[in-house]
């Protein structure tokens, strides 16, 4: 009876009978009564369902999940936790359906509640689990099944959240069928990291005190070039499909000048360097030229950066070639410098390609100084800085749906100090 799997209907037993016998002219032949030679015969199976012989099963689900969202990179493993309870009669076939998302495959289950748990795919190319929960599930019941789930590809993830879909079966007559869901959100933020380097770090044309000097330069009849480079390194836990940045050059200060001649010419497009791997032929960059632009705060933590510069806060000003404060300004205004913009400031955007976890890619700005110019025009008594900037943010995931929201990363800024 184990191997019976309809219980709720009667064994059915068809019985038919004939005689032969070889021909044999010596012989008479045997006699078939003429009554029905054909019989059936119905063996109920017991089934304890009380004096009407009809079971009313009632059963309940309850789920829980493992991890509480799916972190895009990070989560392999996706556990669902299944409980079903009968407090109603016996439940006959009772059966539980799990339909998986797209991109989640099954792994394997168990059970604290039965000894043999048997869960496996209706077919191998499906991606819905049933598993037998019992045949009856007794009255008062109660089995606990634990479903072992993986995203071996995240990339083949089609929607978010990931919805997993449970019903409940059995056979017994005018059962209700239990239905509920497990729903996972799924989070992605790829930690970029941007780092800046300036060369030269200082332009020092005569100073006795040697301590800061960085760089000196070896002619006041020169040009000077300035090469700002920014890494872009992606710390994952994702890869990015597409990274916007955003960078700045100043052209010339809005003060300080008779004539609107730029300081800084010679200002090609950004060159984007792939360090981890080779060139992909979708990196870009173009003039950025809206007017509507708002520029987004500098996030701006000095704390990070402890070095002598702090002694030459420059003050809010529109311009990005500042010129220092004396003490007594500095305490009455803020030390940060605002974004220039319109025709006083080249602003770039560029579009970074995959960027796999734990590659880099370097962002160079080149502009040549007139320091000639420079020098002629501008207060030698006190120091000056050239700043651009640069912010990072993702724009795409590879994955199959855009509705994740990525967040800005802080705006770093690089710095030239002119000591006339």
């Amino acid at each position: 009876m184990e191997d019976v799997r309809d219980k709720l209907k009667p064994i059915r037993i068809h019985i038919d009978y004939s005689l032969t016998s070889k021909f044999d002219a010596n012989i008479v032949p045997p006699i078939l009564d003429p009554a029905n030679s054909s019989y059936d015969y119905n063996i109920p199976i017991q089934k304890d369902c009380g004096s009407d012989d009809i079971c009313i099963p009632n059963l309940q689900i309850s789920t829980s999940k493992w991890p509480d969202d799916y972190k895009v990179g990070l989560t392999k493993k996706i556990l669902l936790d299944i409980n079903v309870i009968n407090t109603g009669e016996n439940a006959y076939d009772t059966r539980c359906f799990i339909q998986l998302p797209t991109g989640v495959e099954y792994v394997s289950s168990n059970s604290s509640s039965i000894m043999n748990l048997y869960c496996n795919l209706m077919k191998p190319s499906d991606r819905i689990i049933v598993c037998q929960l019992g045949n009856p599930l007794l009255a008062n019941g109660n089995i606990s099944l634990q479903i072992h789930t993986a995203v071996k590809n995240y990339s083949a993830i089609e929607s978010d959240p990931l919805l997993f879909f449970i019903n409940v079966t059995s056979d017994n007559p005018n059962s209700t069928k239990l239905t509920t869901e497990i729903v996972i959100p799924i989070s992605s933020s790829p930690e970029l990291v941007l780092i800046g380097v300036v060369k030269p770090e200082q332009i020092v044309s005569d100073t006795s005190d040697q301590t800061f000097v960085r760089y000196t330069t070896t002619s006041k009849t020169d040009d000077l070039e300035i090469v700002h480079t920014y890494t872009l390194h992606n710390k994952g836990p994702s890869d990015a499909k597409r990274t916007e940045v955003k960078l700045m050059w100043p052209m010339l200060p809005l003060t300080g000048f008779n004539e609107q001649i730029p300081l800084l010419y010679g200002i090609d497009l950004p060159n984007i360097i792939r360090v981890s791997d080779p060139k992909a032929n979708k990196d870009r960059c173009h003039i950025y030229s809206s007017s509507t632009y708002q520029i987004p705060r500098i996030e701006n933590d000095r704390s990070k950066f402890p070095s002598f510069f702090e002694k030459f806060r420059p003050t809010m000003t529109n311009n990005f070639i500042l010129q220092e404060q004396s003490s007594n300004d500095r305490s009455q205004g803020s030390s940060l410098p605002i974004y220039c913009h319109g025709p006083l400031c080249k602003t770039f955007i560029c579009y970074i390609d995959t960027l796999p976890i734990g590659h880099s890619v370097l962002i160079q700005l080149k502009a040549t100084l007139r320091y000639n110019h420079f020098q002629s025009k501008l207060d030698r008594s006190k120091p000056f800085i050239i700043v651009s900037n640069a912010s990072a943010q993702v724009r795409e995931i590879p994955l199959k749906f855009s509705n994740t929201k990525f967040q800005q990363q802080p705006i770093v800024e690089l710095k030239v100090l002119f000591f006339l």
